[in-house]
């Protein structure tokens, strides 16, 4: 049996302005959790399985505006506490000599309060995964996954400033959690005993309920920021390639990716698709990694 205790704390703060105009955003996430694991065997067929609670404390985006010395917004869009649960269960079969599967469930209980309403919500849900492998020879397979997962904890980005004012909100009551399904099949070759290796994937990931969040902070209207929250539909897919050098002193590697990222609101754009604001067509890194003696190691990293 593993056991896990986990703290994160997170603090966002923004202070900016002109002339005798400043704003202030403040946005915070503490986590405290806790996560075990066991693995145990039926029938021959080995199993992982365990818990895990996080508690969730999240005050997002403090607004302050002051203009010559006088405070005319000072307000907070209120504060979420929540308890995630879950538990989960994984194995691993062996189908035939050469094909494995790896089935994954994962149930979810979360239950998430808005100090602001004093109301609260509970949610229910359940992730799994498939995913398959099959050994063509001993040093190359083909696999292929598909997830489904909910997502409760949910970034909004205000698009009326190029500054870093993302802040998170947790799915409540007038918040909807995100769903998403990925599918990717692959292939996987290991070259010259393991010092190199090569592995490319084809992805396509569908999405629900993504969020786009419309505020101008300038705005002195007294509307609910959820009501500024706009719920959409997203879609990424593409291939990737890797190529991986495991052995000696220099070792690295190259990746490349091939992508495309979009977004549909009914509220934007007409109502039609475009790129969302994380898609990058092409994706190349390049890693390298050279160890001088066993204290001393260089890398250098490139990315396009």
């Amino acid at each position: 049996l593993e056991q896990f205790v986990t703290y994160s704390n997170f603090r966002n703060k923004l202070h900016t302005g002109q002339a005798d105009m400043f704003i202030n955003l403040l946005s915070t996430v503490e986590d405290i959790g806790y996560k075990n694991k066991l693995s145990f065997t039926i029938a021959d067929i080995p199993f992982d399985g365990g818990l895990q609670y996080t508690y969730h404390k999240i005050s997002p985006q403090n607004t302050k505006i002051e203009n010559s010395g006088i405070v005319y917004r000072n307000e907070s869009i209120g504060k979420y506490n929540a308890h995630d649960f879950s538990a989960f269960l994984t194995s691993t079969l062996r189908m035939y000599s050469r094909l494995f599967i790896e089935p994954g469930l994962r149930y979810n209980v979360f239950h998430s309060k808005t100090l602001r309403t004093n109301t609260s919500t509970t949610f229910h849900s359940m992730d799994f995964r498939l995913a398959g492998r099959y050994q063509l020879n001993s040093s190359t397979f083909l696999r292929a996954n598909y997830s489904h997962n909910n997502q409760y904890i949910n970034k909004l980005t205000p698009s009326s400033l190029g500054l870093p004012t993302d802040f998170w909100v947790t799915a409540s009551d007038d918040i909807r959690p995100q769903k998403g399904d990925e599918y990717s099949v692959g292939y996987y070759k290991s070259i010259s005993d393991g010092a190199f290796e090569f592995s490319s994937d084809v992805y396509l990931k569908k999405m629900k309920d993504v969020t786009e969040f419309n505020q101008n902070f300038l705005d002195n209207e007294n509307i609910p920021f959820t009501d500024k929250i706009f719920f959409g539909k997203g879609i990424a897919y593409g291939i990737e390639f890797l190529l991986k050098k495991n052995t000696g002193k220099f070792t690295g590697w190259v990746s490349y990716t091939l992508g495309k990222s979009t977004r549909k609101f009914d509220e934007i754009n007409n109502g039609k698709s475009f790129p969302a604001k994380y898609d990058r067509t092409h994706d190349l890194s390049i890693v390298g990694l050279y160890t001088i003696n066993p204290r001393w190691d260089v890398s250098v990293v490139y990315v396009y």
